[in-house]
């Protein structure tokens, strides 16, 4: 993956463009590496009516699809975890252990939520 270029927002599965955006600054150069989209009012709005009306849909699926999407997630998240570290050293400054720890952490508690009972 590569996380030195402009990012986007995701609304009901899509990408969507902003009229403005923000720089990402790597906080041990003082430098922007990337932007990423400014949203808007009416985006947050956009995002929230979207969820809303993908729940039914999820409610649908039943547990075990559900679990299997979230076990889906964290196998995702845990392939792409030396790239994202990366990413949260870049936009954090922190050490690139904890943010490794803290990707893999994210992972971990996926897992856990999969294996709840309803």
């Amino acid at each position: 993956m590569n996380f030195t270029s402009d990012f986007t927002m995701t609304i009901n599965g899509r990408s969507v463009a902003s009229l403005q955006s923000i720089p990402v600054i790597d906080p041990a150069k003082g430098e922007p590496f990337a932007s990423a989209p400014r949203a808007t009012a009416e985006d947050l709005d956009r995002a929230v009516e979207a969820a809303h009306a993908a729940q039914p849909a999820w409610r649908a699926l039943g547990i075990a699809a559900r679990r299997a999407l979230l076990l889906q997630a964290a196998d995702r998240i845990e392939g792409a975890a030396d790239d994202l570290a990366r990413l949260f050293v870049q936009e954090q400054g922190r050490p690139l252990e904890g943010a490794k720890g803290e990707i893999l952490q994210a992972a971990y508690w996926i897992r856990a939520t999969a294996k709840l009972d309803p």
